[in-house]
C-alpha cells in the first residue's frame, strides 16, 4: 500500500495527473484507502466499470447483436465426427439467422423442441 501511495503521489507531482485510476482486480478496493492521502480523485477501475455497465443496462436500449456486440468469428473445427460437426453448423446457422432477424426488428423464431 505504501508503494501504491508513493507511485500515486509521483504520478500527481511529476506527471501532473488529474486523477489516479486503479485498474485491475489486484487493486480493487484500494482506492478508498488512498482517498484523502493524495490531492486528486482516486477511482477504483473495477467499481467504475460495474457502474458503467449498470448505467448501460438502465438505459434499456434493447439487445444489440451487430458490430462490437455481434458474435465472435467462427473458428475452424477439426477432428469432430460428421454428426457433431453438422449439429454445430446447424446451431450456428440458426443463431446467425436469429441475430439477423433481431437486428432487422423481426421476432426471433422459437428454439426447436426435441
Amino acid at each position: 500500500k505504501a508503494t501504491l501511495l508513493a507511485l500515486s503521489q509521483q504520478a500527481v507531482t511529476e506527471d501532473g495527473a488529474d486523477v489516479v485510476i486503479l485498474a485491475g482486480a489486484p487493486l480493487a478496493g484500494l482506492a478508498r484507502e488512498l482517498r484523502g492521502q493524495i490531492p486528486v480523485p482516486v477511482v477504483d477501475g473495477i467499481s467504475a466499470g460495474i457502474r458503467m455497465a449498470e448505467a448501460v443496462v438502465s438505459l434499456q436500449s434493447g439487445p444489440h447483436r451487430a458490430g462490437a456486440f455481434g458474435p465472435p468469428p467462427l473458428k475452424a473445427r477439426r477432428g469432430l465426427s460428421e454428426n457433431l460437426d453438422a449439429a454445430l453448423t446447424a446451431a450456428q446457422d440458426a443463431a446467425a439467422h436469429d441475430a439477423a432477424r433481431s437486428v432487422a426488428g423481426q421476432p426471433i423464431s422459437p428454439a426447436p423442441s426435441n
